[in-house]
C-alpha cells in the first residue's frame, strides 16, 4: 500500500490479490512492477483515446487497472528467480512417508498461514515467525 500511495488505482484493483500473484518479490521488484503497470496503463490510455484530447479522458481510464498489473507481472520477474536462487523441489508430501505428525505440524505452521491468511486473521491467530 505504501508504494501505491501516490498512484491512482482503479476500483477493480485489489492489492491483496496482487500480493498473492507476486510471491518472492522484494521491494525493488514491486517498485519495478508498479512502474511497468504504469507504462502499460499509459499505453492503454493512448489506445483508448485516439483523439488525444485530455478533456475526454475519464478519471477511471487514468487509474491503473487490475489488468495493467496482470500484464506487468508477466514482464517483471522476481530478483530471486533471476539470480537462480528459487528452486522448486520435486519432493512431495507422499515422498516423506511416516512423518505424519511432523507433516501436519509443518502444514499448520507454514503452509496454511501463507495459503489462507484470512482464516488466521478471522480467528485472531498470529502466524508463527518460523520453525526450528
Amino acid at each position: 500500500q505504501s508504494m501505491t500511495r501516490k498512484v491512482k488505482l482503479g476500483s477493480n484493483v485489489d492489492l491483496k490479490t496482487v500480493s498473492k500473484m507476486t510471491p518472492g518479490y522484494v521491494g525493488a521488484d514491486l517498485s519495478t512492477l508498479l512502474k511497468e503497470a504504469g507504462l502499460i496503463g499509459v499505453k492503454r490510455i493512448v489506445t483508448e483515446n485516439p483523439s488525444n484530447e485530455p478533456e475526454q479522458i475519464s478519471e477511471e481510464i487514468v487509474a491503473l487497472s487490475e489488468t495493467d498489473f496482470e500484464l506487468a507481472i508477466q514482464k517483471v520477474q522476481p530478483t530471486a528467480k533471476r539470480e537462480g536462487f528459487a528452486v522448486i523441489p520435486d519432493t512431495t508430501w507422499e515422498d516423506i512417508g511416516a512423518l505424519i505428525e511432523l507433516r501436519k505440524e509443518l502444514e499448520i505452521s507454514i503452509i496454511l498461514p501463507i495459503s489462507d491468511p484470512e482464516k488466521y486473521n478471522e480467528y485472531g491467530i498470529q502466524a508463527p515467525a518460523g520453525v526450528l
